[in-house]
């Protein structure tokens, strides 16, 4: 092509850009991706009602999920020194121009619950650690937390229980514990069984986890 001192003139005249513009070229490949997921998220919105997607609803879901992630980080004191995040300016306004929901999607009594089935034919066992949250099962052991203690409301008619007759049937029929005591007890085993399979063994070491440490010592004691 053409020189201009030593440098070559770039063929892209501002009348061929806009010829380019005209036919709707796609002049980053990023953009042209996050735009497209954008448009999904529109199209959700209109079928739900909300913008609040499930990690679990595919790649959507994971894109959602990953803005809401940016949008946390830029909102954080601790930033790397000179670190820039994808979520610019005008993707924050995209998003808030459709009301976009930063605080994550609010999970229904039945959505936990599906959570739970899986955990179940996994795990073959609805006693889960109460810090169990993850993406399969996003915050399902405070969910069952509450649960069981609500289900021992209903189990002592305490008019102020939330759950009704047929949540507490469902919850009793996929083997719920609504008993504290076994509660603890069983989600410790399930915290055993956990170790074990992480390291091997069933000898605690305090070192590892302190409190199940403590736990198994006082059971050997109580065996003696």
């Amino acid at each position: 092509g053409k020189e201009y001192r030593g440098m070559p003139v770039s063929p892209l005249t501002p009348e061929r850009k806009a010829k380019l513009n005209e036919i709707g070229f796609v002049w980053d490949a990023r953009e042209s991706v996050w735009d497209q997921k954008f448009r999904e998220l529109i199209k959700y919105k209109k079928e739900f009602g909300t913008t609040k997607v499930p990690p679990s609803h595919g790649s959507l879901g994971v894109w959602v999920k990953k803005q809401r992630e940016a949008w946390r980080a830029l909102q954080s004191t601790d930033k790397p020194s000179g670190f820039t995040y994808a979520l610019t300016p005008d993707r924050i306004a995209k998003l808030d121009s459709i009301n976009f929901s930063w605080q994550g999607h609010d999970y229904t009594w039945e959505e936990h619950f599906q959570h739970l089935l899986l955990y179940i034919e996994r795990h073959n066992t609805a006693n889960a650690p109460q810090s169990l949250d993850t993406d399969d099962y996003p915050k399902l052991g405070s969910w069952l937390t509450i649960q069981r203690t609500e289900g021992r409301k209903f189990e002592r008619n305490d008019a102020a229980c939330s759950l009704s007759e047929e949540r507490y049937a469902l919850l009793k029929h996929a083997g719920v514990q609504f008993d504290p005591k076994l509660e603890q007890f069983l989600s410790r085993v399930e915290e055993l069984k956990a170790y074990r399979l992480h390291h091997g063994t069933l000898k605690v070491k305090s070192t590892h986890d302190k409190s199940l440490w403590s736990w198994v010592r006082r059971m050997t004691k109580e065996y003696e």
